[in-house]
């Protein structure tokens, strides 16, 4: 499980994504530090190296070890209201619920 939440580094508060182990109820990692908007939708890719995460406006792609940001998908026209891994984990769709903007 994935939650939105804040961390102390050296003494600032900074927004970020927690993973949590479901069985034990404990944090197993922190990515994503930095965050600066509140993510609407979160999906991990199927083969579990990545992790997008959707805003008011963009589509962002992390390595999901390492918290390292790889690309931003922007979308000017408004918000971003579902995001989607394909089963093989090769493609991600975004949509605003009017059309789709990237595959």
């Amino acid at each position: 499980m994935a939650t939105e939440s804040y961390d102390e580094n050296d003494g600032v508060r900074e927004r970020c994504v927690k993973l949590w182990d479901v069985a034990t109820s404990q944090s197993v990692a922190t990515l994503l530090r930095g965050l600066d908007s509140a993510f609407t939708q979160l999906e991990f890719n199927p083969n579990g190296k990545t992790v997008a995460y959707s805003d008011e406006k963009r589509v962002r792609i992390w390595d999901a070890a390492t918290g390292t940001h790889i690309f931003t998908l922007s979308n000017p026209r408004g918000r971003i209201s579902s995001i989607q891994f394909n089963l093989l984990g090769t493609k991600l769709a975004a949509g605003d619920g009017v059309r789709i903007l990237a595959q």
